[in-house]
């Protein structure tokens, strides 16, 4: 059962008794369902915007489909806040460092930094600097980690002064 926002898509040469074998050829958006009925919006019906009413499994119909929605994790969502900020100044690196989990605990750091984050101050002179001054802020309960970790990804060292420069 279709539901409002999916695709359907149709093949206008089906052979009248649904046989369905065809490629699709033409899309629209269900708008509404009511019982057995779909409202579809399509935008080149006869050349304009327009809404048709069928059946649910009707003639011509070769299925239905849910678009993908992109969603922002938490992580990402920090990242576009501190760099919006002007703490971070490479915010698609840092999404894919979080995306390749190459970096273990990095999209909790983030997240706990952007909550805590509200303008970008002075870098931090070392990454242990930074390091402390995230754990005074509450954002880092495993310093330890931190420094024992912070060589083993390019520029994450750079980061943790970015960030502990910006939690002071």
């Amino acid at each position: 059962m279709p539901s409002p926002g999916d695709y359907i898509f149709y093949d206008w040469q089906d052979s009248g008794v649904g046989d369905n074998t065809g490629a699709a050829d033409h899309v629209g958006i269900v708008e509404k369902v009511a019982g057995n009925t779909i409202t579809v919006i399509e935008g080149n019906y006869s050349n304009s915007v327009k809404r048709r009413t069928l059946a649910v499994n009707g003639r011509y119909i070769r299925g239905y489909g849910v678009p993908k929605y992109g969603s922002t994790t938490a992580a990402e969502a920090a990242i576009d806040k501190l760099a919006k900020l002007g703490v971070i100044n490479s915010p698609d690196y840092w999404k894919q460092a979080v995306k390749s989990g190459a970096v273990k605990y990095l999209d909790a750091l983030l997240t706990k930094a952007a909550a805590k984050i509200t303008k970008a101050g002075p870098r931090s002179a070392t990454a242990e600097s930074g390091i402390g001054a995230l754990v005074i802020a509450g954002v880092i309960d495993t310093p330890d980690y931190w420094r024992e970790h912070y060589r083993d990804y390019p520029s994450l060292g750079e980061l943790l002064c970015a960030l502990g420069g910006a939690v002071k």
